[in-house]
């Protein structure tokens, strides 16, 4: 019982974890579809209205790329959200950037896409399932344990008792039938032999045989003459 309560906490526990790396691969992935569909809408949002512009790089970091430039009636725009595939670029250096003409604070580097998007996703979601997938083969049920091994010792002792009780009943039937026969003929040769007596004496009564014990009185008779 104490092993069998270990096991379903360790099967537990496995499920667990199999469910938790489940998730965060699962976030991962829809993570990074979201950006790749997202990169795709700002650019069908820069297309509609675009408006192109010489900017400068004001400040670059590891979250954003911020750039400033000039629109067409002159007012100047900093893009508070960073640029977009800000790939490569260094503080200060000077760049054409397309922007969209009702949020300028939409902006890209001109002549790159959301097509840059697809290859860190793609590459993030390869990494994140060959990492989750070994856990997820290390975690998986052990289905063909302890418990498959106590079932098939149950079926056995099972199978085993079965068969005794049915080879006990049937040499308990054996015995009693062989006992039942063997009385029978007993009494059938008794009742044989008492039948047979009776017959046998009216047989000598009929054909004339004197009584041993009138046989022997005669021959004594027959010696005194």
């Amino acid at each position: 019982m104490t092993n069998q309560t270990d096991a379903r906490q360790a099967d537990r526990r496995r499920r667990l974890l199999r469910l938790i790396v489940l998730g965060v691969a699962g976030l991962v992935t829809v993570m990074a579809a979201v950006l790749v569909v997202a990169a795709y809408r700002n650019d069908a949002a820069i297309e509609a209205n675009r408006v192109a512009a010489n900017a400068q790089v004001i400040s670059q970091d590891w979250a954003r790329t911020t750039v400033r430039f000039t629109g067409p009636d002159g007012r100047v725009f900093i893009s508070q959200d960073g640029v977009l595939y800000p790939g490569g670029l260094v503080e200060g250096q000077r760049l054409l950037v397309e922007y969209d003409g009702t949020n300028p604070n939409l902006v890209r580097v001109a002549g790159r896409t959301a097509d840059l998007t697809l290859l860190p996703a793609g590459s993030t979601v390869v990494i994140t399932w060959l990492v989750a997938a070994p856990l997820l083969w290390w975690l998986r049920p052990k289905r063909s344990g302890g418990t498959g091994s106590v079932d098939a010792a149950a079926g056995t002792s099972s199978e085993d008792k079965v068969g005794d009780n049915s080879g006990d009943n049937a040499g308990d039937s054996a015995d009693d039938n062989a006992g039942d026969n063997a009385d029978e003929k007993v009494d059938d040769k008794a009742e044989e032999k008492t039948a047979g007596k009776p017959g046998e004496t009216a047989d000598r009564k009929a054909d004339g045989d004197p009584h041993p014990a009138d046989a022997t009185r005669n021959s004594t008779f027959v010696t005194e003459d």
